[in-house]
């Protein structure tokens, strides 16, 4: 795939001073380290056990003339500034990897983010949502898994790992090749363990989800589960389940157990070999007592780049899939841009909607509006109605460009809609559907998501009156900024659904209202309080259109559109329709026939 123009790489620029700050004090990290068991060798070789020749191995830094007393305490000196120093370029190099991975992850899921929502409703409806969450939340884990474990396994891990076997071949090459040769085995089992460890938290990560769902279902239909006597059939499911998951946690926890095992045996079977072999030698003066300590020191700070060079390796080929999946998802995102005019739209003109052979068709084929051509202006009252299917939300998607014609083309104020840019025409053209949306907040703060910048409690108070919510939100405590949970988990549907509906009445411009089933779910009460509200709009002047499968809303509404599967709309007022359209009247009588058995 093509790194360099990824969301990944963009976002890695824009931190190059932080990420080369970091950089700079793992390198520095990586040299303290290697340089840390030196003043000890130094001690052991040249104060403790006098070397051979009895003299400063650095005479520009140490003279040998100095006294023991004052090379001691030189030596000491020396360790405990590289103590500091290793201090001071741990916490850098963390608080600034930190910063820039941080920021980087950040920039990324931003701009996907906002890449999503600058798109075509039909692109982000017709993927799975759990994908796309997926790639905002799991893969931009991975990628910051790589710059966590990937930038110190490369800047601070292997150039230790070099410099320690450099350092060990400039005084013993047959230590140094034993050494060499231990990283190897460390390596590999360190890799193979890490692969099974991966392995077995994949699938218990795939079961966790598998858990997550069954659950979920299980807690909503709850009330279900308990009339059918389901409960040991459920529970025996989700056992089974929490079962699959422990396994899958149990054998990884026993591969990270082998691998922390293999390594600590293979450093102690290192530290042996070092130890006798290194003895000896000392005792035939072939090696000094520092120069074995120094080799002992380092047997420990391999063992740590050994671990993370076989984790990069992992993290690296998680990250290459997730950087995939995310330039995938953006790639097919960019490709369906919602485009737009610079036309702003004058509040001044009288209203005037007009479709002329509008047509509506989807990817699959469907072509649920076919030449629809009428012309609507302010105090129109409209009931969209017609079979489940057949036309009625993608209409009222098009008045404001959640959907685009296939065919023909839609005016506002004489001009195409793709004129207006959007913001401005979606001021004008209001559109409410099916689904409702609140956020994990207040009433007064999922109103006020209707309009930008503060919101008067008269008028707040007012729309809720329009839908008969008043009452409901004054019984709440603490009324307006009464806490209605996650998504509106504190409140019913219908309430839900009135709450919605308010929100249109706050919205700063009242030209064109497009309401996809508001009274859906409500009772006859709560739904004539509404239905009156609307009729309330028209009569402010603006243009009112709201499907319904509430035969009386149809007959009380100045003219009705009627969708028909696969054929044009029709339209005109209700008794009108009744005369003119047969299959008109054999939808109102099945509505009725239907409305009365189910009373």
């Amino acid at each position: 795939m093509n790194w360099r123009g990824s969301l990944f790489v963009k976002h890695l620029r824009l931190q190059r001073g932080l990420l080369l700050a970091a950089s700079t004090a793992m390198l520095a990290e990586a040299l303290v380290i290697v340089a840390l068991p030196l003043p000890m060798r130094f001690i052991m070789n040249h104060l403790l056990v006098p070397a051979k020749h009895g003299k400063s191995p650095w005479p520009f830094f140490l003279p040998h003339e100095w006294p023991d007393t004052s090379l001691l305490a030189a030596a000491a000196a020396w360790l405990a500034v590289l103590c500091v120093a290793a201090a001071l370029v741990d916490i850098s190099q963390e608080l600034w990897l930190a910063r820039a991975v941080n920021r980087v992850i950040e920039g990324v899921r931003r701009d996907l983010l906002e890449l999503l929502l600058t798109r075509r409703a039909d692109f982000v409806e017709g993927r799975h949502k759990a994908d796309i969450i997926g790639r905002l939340s799991g893969d931009t884990s991975n990628l910051e898994g790589l710059l966590t474990v990937g930038l110190p396994t490369l800047l601070r891990a292997l150039p230790t790992l070099l410099m320690v076997l450099a350092v060990l071949a400039a005084l013993d090459r047959s230590f140094a090749l034993a050494m060499l040769a231990v990283v190897l085995v460390m390596y590999l089992l360190t890799s193979h363990f890490t692969r099974r460890v991966r392995s077995l938290e994949k699938v218990a990560r795939n079961e966790t989800n598998y858990l997550e769902e069954d659950a979920y279902q299980a807690l909503q239909a709850f009330p279900l589960i308990k009339s059918l006597s389901a409960e040991r059939a459920t529970g025996d499911l989700l056992a089974a389940g929490i079962a699959r998951i422990t396994a899958s946690t149990t054998g990884s926890q026993v591969a990270e157990s082998w691998q922390s095992a293999s390594l600590t045996a293979t450093k102690n079977f290192m530290r042996l070999m070092i130890l006798l072999c290194g003895g000896w030698a000392v005792l035939r003066r072939d090696m000094l007592v520092g120069d074995l300590v120094l080799f002992l020191s380092y047997v420990d700070s391999v063992a740590s780049p050994v671990n993370d060079l076989a984790k990069f390796s992992v993290k690296r080929a998680k990250a290459v899939i997730a950087m995939e999946r995310i330039e995938e998802l953006a790639r097919e995102a960019r490709a369906k841009p919602e485009t737009e005019g610079d036309a702003e739209v004058d509040a001044s003109a009288p209203l005037s909607l007009r479709l002329r052979e509008a047509s509506a068709a989807y990817p699959d084929g469907k072509t649920p509006v076919r030449d629809f051509s009428a012309a609507f202006g302010a105090g129109d009252l409209v009931a969209v109605v017609g079979m489940s299917g057949s036309g009625k939300t993608t209409f009222l998607r098009l008045l404001n460009r959640l959907l685009d014609p296939s065919a023909g083309e839609i005016r506002l104020g004489g001009r195409p809609l793709t004129d207006y840019r959007l913001d401005a025409l979606r001021a004008e053209v209001t559109a409410v559907s099916q689904q409702t949306y609140f956020i994990a907040g207040t009433v007064r703060q999922n109103l006020c998501l209707a309009r930008r910048g503060p919101v008067a409690d008269d008028e707040l108070w007012s729309a809720l009156e329009r839908v008969g919510a008043e009452a409901l939100v004054r019984a709440l405590p603490g009324g307006l900024d009464a806490a209605i949970g996650e998504g509106g988990l504190k409140l019913s549907g219908g309430e839900e659904r009135r709450l919605s509906v308010a929100r249109a009445f706050l919205r700063p411009r009242r030209g064109v209202f497009a309401f996809d089933e508001p009274t859906a779910g409500l009772d006859p009460v709560s739904a004539a309080r509404v239905t009156a509200s609307l009729r309330g709009l028209a009569a402010d002047g603006a243009a009112v259109f709201w499907s319904t499968h509430r035969m009386e809303e149809a007959v009380a509404a100045g003219r009705v559109v009627f969708f028909r599967a696969g054929e044009r709309p029709v339209m005109g007022a209700h008794a009108e329709l009744l005369a003119s359209c047969p299959s008109y009247g054999a939808f109102i009588n099945a509505s009725e026939r239907s409305s009365a058995q189910a009373v």
